[in-house]
């Protein structure tokens, strides 16, 4: 699955640290992530001051860059971390955790709260030569490009449309039929030219050049534009507040505000941006 915290990243032809979970080259759909052991379920303790009868039950990653889909009441309001969602009419509703998260309040409509404090996780250190000066150290001049693109990347994501992903099973967004191979994972933090950058916030899949990229879920296209660094990206509403975004592509084949069904191609994989090698971030 492709998550609110989880964009996704690069595969470099530079000197780079792998990482490749051990259940990579098997996870085709979303069954694979319960047979792998990555979701568990788990029941969520009220507060003592919460009106909440009982323990409620959610399925997920109880750990930082991790999810929940939590159960409650239908179309009931919750605000975790800031964020206000509705619960769909069987009163599910998905929460995405920070990078570092520590705790989260999520606080439910007319019946109280509950404090969940996902698993702290160890990131990898990711070092990555050879990346061209400009994306390293900017130039002045293109300054407010990179203020556009930041403004631009939020506004993609702020929409709180009606999920659409319940029940269904994701694919991997790319329509090959080898092996599927990692280069690349979440929460990493990034070395680029021996600089200390940004962590990465995605999953770098080996491709080649031109290889056909596709919708994991269906979803509207709320981004689709070519980034300073990221370089020609594609985000996708899935609902609920759930993402999918595609980096460094060498075309873009959907536009703003188009509806996608899954497995329908979006665009191709290249190395725009800020890449020193073909992938799918």
């Amino acid at each position: 699955m492709f998550l609110h915290s989880m964009h996704f990243i690069m595969v470099f032809t530079a000197c780079i640290t792998l990482i490749v979970p051990s259940f990579a080259d098997s996870l085709k759909t979303a069954d694979d992530l319960y047979q792998h052991r990555v979701l568990e379920t788990f029941d969520l303790n009220p507060t003592p001051s919460s009106k909440i009868p009982k323990t409620i039950q959610a399925t997920g990653i109880m750990q930082q860059g991790g999810f929940l889909v939590i159960r409650t009441r239908p179309n009931t309001q919750i605000i975790y971390d800031g964020v206000t969602i509705k619960s769909d009419h069987k009163g599910r509703a998905f929460i995405g955790f920070h990078r570092d998260e520590k705790a989260t309040n999520i606080a439910i409509e007319t019946m109280g709260n509950i404090l969940v404090t996902p698993q702290k996780r160890n990131y990898a250190i990711q070092k990555i030569t050879g990346v061209p000066s400009k994306y390293v150290e900017p130039p002045k001049a293109i300054a407010d490009r990179i203020k556009q693109d930041r403004t631009d990347k939020a506004n993609a994501i702020a929409p709180m449309t009606p999920i659409q992903f319940f029940g269904k099973k994701w694919i991997v967004p790319l329509a090959q039929k080898h092996s599927i191979r990692l280069s690349g994972v979440y929460g990493s933090q990034r070395f680029y030219n021996n600089k200390p950058r940004s962590p990465h916030y995605g999953i770098d899949f080996v491709a080649p050049k031109g290889a056909t990229v596709i919708a994991p879920m269906d979803g509207t296209v709320t981004l689709a534009k070519d980034l300073y660094f990221a370089g020609n990206t594609i985000y996708i509403n899935h609902g609920g507040g759930l993402f999918s975004a595609f980096l460094h592509l060498s075309k873009i084949n959907v536009k703003v505000g188009e509806k996608v069904t899954i497995g329908q191609k979006i665009g191709e994989v290249g190395s725009t941006g800020r890449s020193t090698g073909n992938h799918l971030d």
